[in-house]
């Protein structure tokens, strides 16, 4: 009975240190995948501090170019209405004009 005990004695240690040497090793991954994590999450954010700057000047530009492209539209659409107005102008008195040949013609 004694030589079953002290197998079982043994077996109980080994697994023990089986166990301990199991912890031991996951817990150096578990470190290690924490260390990636920092490690990429900083190249990440070292990354973002590139990128970052570059968005807002794009986003900068854009506004300004909006801002541009609204100035030229107004100043397109006002040089429309003068012309229309000109044209306008110039129809009536066209038609004046017409309307006056018309009349001398009738008379001859």
């Amino acid at each position: 009975m004694s030589n079953t005990k002290d197998k079982a004695v043994e077996l109980g240690a080994s697994l023990r240190e089986d166990l301990k040497g199991f912890r031991t090793e996951l817990r150096g991954l578990a470190d290690e995948i924490r260390l990636k994590v920092h490690l990429g999450s900083m190249d990440l954010k070292d990354s973002w501090r590139d990128v970052e700057p570059k968005l807002q000047e794009f986003e900068a530009r854009l506004e300004k170019a909006g801002a541009e492209i609204g100035k030229e539209f107004k100043e397109v659409g006002t040089e429309v209405k003068h012309a229309t107005k000109d044209l306008d102008v110039l129809g009536a008195k066209l038609k004046q004009d017409l309307i006056a040949l018309r009349d001398r013609l009738a008379k001859h």
